[in-house]
């Protein structure tokens, strides 16, 4: 079960963590988020292991196992109520 998420290749970090951290975010649907820079963390549980972190791009494969773990009722933490994730706010690359 754990498998596909020890596999789930990582995005290219465009930000350094405090830069993005500290960029202004806003909220994107998954089918949105493709190739946008990810704000903030998010976990899968099980295992609790973070997925995105923020500052990564984030990857149409990324999208759709997020999608799909969501479907198949996972626990995810870092989005919101409607199933969106933060991402750096267009036009904002560095804080």
């Amino acid at each position: 079960e754990n498998r596909n998420i020890r596999q789930l290749q990582r995005g290219e970090a465009v930000l350094t963590l405090g830069e993005a951290l500290e960029c202004q975010k806003e909220w994107a649907e998954l089918e949105e988020a493709e190739e946008r820079i990810s704000g903030a963390y998010l976990y899968v549980y099980p295992p609790g292991i973070p997925v995105v972190i923020p500052g990564e791009k984030i990857t149409g494969r990324l999208c759709r196992q997020i999608a799909l773990w969501a479907a198949e009722g996972r626990e995810l933490h870092g989005l919101d109520e409607k199933g969106r994730i933060p991402v750096i706010r267009c036009g904002y690359a560095k804080p």
